[in-house]
């Protein structure tokens, strides 16, 4: 249900030449009642990539992790 819905959002997006973040809540719940306000925490690029914390995933803290380990082994 859920991948169908944000295909759906892609393209009422795309039909209105905007980005999936300029659509309305109206808009989104027109699509599914599941979709919340909280939705739009979703395109925060800073949030989306901090919870990105498994190993290799782009969350700040991995970045600085690898970013010292490399300096680290290039400087020996």
């Amino acid at each position: 249900h859920a991948h169908e819905a944000v295909g759906k959002a892609v393209a009422l997006a795309a039909g209105r030449k905007v980005s999936i973040a300029d659509l309305s809540v109206e808009d989104y719940r027109g699509i599914s009642s599941s979709f919340g306000t909280d939705l739009f925490a979703s395109f925060d690029v800073k949030k989306a990539m901090s919870a990105r914390k498994a190993v290799g995933a782009p969350s700040p803290e991995n970045v600085r992790a690898q970013l010292a380990r490399w300096n680290s082994l290039l400087t020996e």
